[in-house]
């Protein structure tokens, strides 16, 4: 008989076989085939090959469910965050040795001191003015917003909680960074600089990294200027779709022309949130949700 491999535990036994009596089904048949030789069950479906593919499907997704389950409602996400730093360090790591991985242009940009600010972010900035001082939280070892930006009065601040491990690793592989990232978390921004320091603060798949997102955010908001903008780039609901694992442990989604910060056992709605500090805009496209905090003057 062809073994699925996987086995929930007894207290979820019950809603889990539930949840998958449809691909259970499909196994059945699959193993039926598999294991009679049954051409005539067989027949639902068209090779060994595809009854294989949905076996390890339905692995795949029960494993998936089961532990989603579990790591989405972890108590101590701090504790949780904390052990998963080693992972995202070992992604650096491989990342740093590669040049990129898969993405040499990438690391190219983030090396280069003279790349321009990405469009994407200067698309929503404006009415920001001439001069733009720019914190790119959560930036990694290699900020990759760019240097420059034609036309303005830039500088940039790079900031990341693990900025003293990626010095690290960046001394191991003999990288110069042209913007150094600096030791802080994003739920302490306040500790770091003192309030209105910036007219920009960038967060790009960072947040849903968090221990405590919406803090993150509320100090964001409190290192912009009065009329500064925070702007959030994201994964629609990240969290989600890596089931809770590693750092991924909250979801940005685009609701009802709000964005939704949530993970299952709590949901932040940003406008109700900000409604006495800033404006909340934004939209999702291609996958991704952009939002546009305009802290009030």
């Amino acid at each position: 008989m062809l073994y699925l491999g996987w086995r929930c535990p007894p207290s979820q036994r019950s809603s889990e076989a539930s949840y998958f009596k449809p691909q259970a089904k499909v196994a059945r048949v699959a193993e039926r085939a598999l294991e009679h030789n049954d051409e005539g069950v067989r027949g639902e479906v068209d090779s060994v090959s595809t009854l294989r593919s949905l076996a390890h499907n339905v692995k795949f997704r029960a494993k998936r469910y089961y532990l989603r389950r579990r790591n989405s409602q972890a108590a101590d996400l701090q504790e949780l965050w904390a052990t998963a730093l080693a992972d995202e360090l070992a992604y650096w790591r491989m990342w740093l040795a590669t040049g990129g991985a898969h993405c040499p242009a990438d690391y190219q940009f983030r090396l280069d001191p003279e790349a321009e600010l990405q469009e994407s972010i200067t698309s929503q900035l404006d009415r920001i003015g001439a001069r733009v001082r720019l914190l790119d939280v959560g930036a990694g070892p290699l900020t990759s917003v760019g240097k420059r930006w034609s036309g303005h009065d830039f500088s940039l601040t790079a900031v990341d909680a693990l900025a003293d491990e990626y010095d690290l690793l960046l001394d191991e592989f003999a990288v110069v960074p042209p913007v150094r990232t600096r030791r802080c978390d994003t739920e302490h921004l306040a500790k770091a600089f003192v309030r209105a320091s910036f007219d920009v603060a960038y967060a790009s798949n960072t947040l849903d990294h968090s221990y405590a997102p919406m803090e993150a955010i509320h100090q964001m908001v409190d290192i912009v200027r009065p009329g500064g903008i925070v702007l959030l780039h994201h994964r629609t609901n990240e969290a989600e779709r890596q089931a809770y694992t590693g750092l991924h442990q909250w979801n940005f989604e685009w609701v009802d022309n709000d964005c939704h910060l949530w993970r299952p056992s709590k949901t932040w709605r940003l406008r109700d949130e900000l409604v006495n500090q800033a404006t909340v805009t934004g939209a999702k496209a291609h996958g991704d949700v952009t939002v546009v905090i305009t802290k009030n003057s």
